[in-house]
């Protein structure tokens, strides 16, 4: 694995209309990337808040197809992953900086593993010390 997917790049994917480029890059480089748990915590949660039933039983459908997908390549969240988490977390407060809970989870696994962070637009990984790509 190279890549690590950020929840906004796989949100992304469940949309009627995918952005080119994204769709060109999962093509080529889909055997290389990974989901976080916590990726698939946010997706959860956003097809529980869905606006209505119709919209649910999509998601949870295009969800279930995701996590089958991503069977072998679902990276979990152990004591190396708290270690990396708030040892970014100490980076950042000596920073004067904050970045929400989830994304802070996400950059700590793409370090923890050595894997570089794809994203679309979310800036909160600029300070993680993760490397990035976005798309």
């Amino acid at each position: 694995m190279k890549w690590l997917l950020d929840t906004e790049i796989v949100s992304a994917l469940s949309k009627p209309t995918r952005p080119p480029a994204l769709v060109a890059w999962l093509n080529k480089h889909a055997d290389e990337a990974a989901l976080s748990v916590v990726t698939l915590g946010e997706l959860s949660y956003g097809l529980r808040t869905a606006g209505n039933e119709i919209a649910r039983r999509s998601l949870e459908e295009w969800l279930s197809q995701l996590r089958r997908q991503f069977s072998d390549a679902v990276l979990g969240i152990d004591e190396g992953t708290i270690i990396e988490w708030k040892t970014l977390l100490a980076e950042l407060k000596a920073k004067n900086r904050t970045i929400p809970c989830e994304d802070s989870l996400i950059a700590a696994i793409a370090r923890q593993h050595d894997l570089t962070v794809v994203f679309i637009k979310d800036k909160h990984f600029a300070h993680t010390g993760a490397r990035l790509l976005q798309l």
